[in-house]
C-alpha cells in the first residue's frame, strides 16, 4: 500500500511539473502578461 501511495505521488508530481511548464508557454503564444506571470 505505502508503494502506491508513493506512485500516486509520483505521477501528481509530474502533472504539476507539466501543468506549471506549459502555462507560461500559452500565455506568451496568446501574449497574456496574467499566464506568463504565473500567481505572482
Amino acid at each position: 500500500m505505502i508503494i502506491e501511495i508513493g506512485h500516486y505521488a509520483l505521477v501528481l508530481a509530474l502533472a504539476t511539473a507539466l501543468i506549471v511548464s506549459i502555462v507560461p508557454v500559452i500565455g506568451a503564444r496568446r501574449h497574456d502578461r496574467a499566464m506568463m506571470a504565473g500567481t505572482d
